[in-house]
C-alpha cells in the first residue's frame, strides 16, 4: 500500500465510529447490552480477521479499498462495544460521582490505541498478521466480558427515555470543545 493509501484506510474506516453511534444507540435500546456486546464481538473480530487474511494475502483482494471497509466494521464494532459501559456509568453512577466516572471511561477508551500500539511494538515487531490476529482475539474477549458482566440498571417508565439517548449523543457523537 502506498503512504496515502495507508492513511485513508484508518481516515475513512473511523468513520464507522463516528457515523454509526446514532444508529448504534438506537439498536442498544431495543436489544441492550448483551446483545450489543455480542455484536461488537462478532463486528472487531471479523473485521480485524478479515484484515489480517487480506494483509497476509490469503484472501485474493487486497484493495485498500477493502481495507477500509473492514477498518469500517472494526469502528461499528467498536460503538456497539463503547456504547455498553458508557450507558452503564451514565445510567448507574450517582451524579456527584458521574463527571469523573465518564472522564475515567473516556480516557480509557481514548489510551487503548496507546497500550495497544505498545503491545504490538514490543511483542509483534514485523509481524502485522499476528497483531491483527491478537487485536481480534483480545476486542472479543473484552467485548463478551462486557456483554455478560455489565448490567444497566433498568429504570422506570417514569424516566424519559429520550433523556438518556440525548446525554449518550452529548457524550459520544459531539464531543464537548473548548471555549475561550
Amino acid at each position: 500500500y502506498t503512504q496515502t493509501e495507508l492513511g485513508l484506510i484508518p481516515a475513512i474506516g473511523d468513520n464507522g465510529l463516528y457515523i454509526s453511534g446514532i444508529f448504534v444507540g438506537i439498536i442498544f435500546k431495543f436489544v441492550g447490552e448483551f446483545w450489543c456486546g455480542v455484536i461488537a464481538a462478532l463486528l472487531v473480530a471479523g473485521g480485524y480477521f478479515l484484515m489480517a487474511l487480506t494483509y497476509d494475502g490469503i484472501l485474493p483482494w487486497g484493495h485498500y479499498g477493502i481495507m477500509t471497509l473492514y477498518f469500517t466494521l472494526v469502528g461499528i464494532g467498536s460503538a456497539f462495544g463503547y456504547i455498553i459501559p458508557l450507558t452503564c456509568v451514565i445510567t448507574n453512577t450517582p451524579p456527584e460521582k458521574k463527571g469523573t466516572t465518564v472522564g475515567i471511561l473516556m480516557g480509557a477508551f481514548g489510551l487503548s490505541a496507546f497500550l495497544l500500539a505498545n503491545v504490538g511494538k514490543a511483542f509483534f515487531k514485523g509481524d502485522t498478521y499476528g497483531f491483527f490476529i491478537f487485536c481480534s482475539i483480545f476486542a472479543s474477549i473484552v467485548y463478551i466480558n462486557s456483554a455478560l458482566f455489565t448490567r444497566i440498571k433498568r429504570v422506570s417508565p417514569k424516566v424519559n427515555q429520550l433523556d438518556l439517548y440525548i446525554r449518550y449523543l452529548t457524550i459520544f457523537i459531539f464531543p464537548m470543545r473548548e471555549y475561550s
